[in-house]
């Protein structure tokens, strides 16, 4: 029972773990979006004609 209960802790660790890089990076990926948008829209809204 004990090793069962520590493998389960051991996944759950590792499962976290993984979970947390996969959102850092959608984190990372999103920053990197916006600023691609803003830059977008700073280079080109002279061209705006509203």
């Amino acid at each position: 029972m004990q090793r069962l209960v520590a493998g389960v802790i051991r996944e759950v660790g590792l499962f976290f773990k993984w979970s947390f890089k996969i959102s850092k990076a959608l984190k990372t990926f999103i920053k990197k979006l916006i600023t691609e948008i803003w830059f977008m829209q700073q280079k080109y809204s002279h061209l705006d004609t509203h």
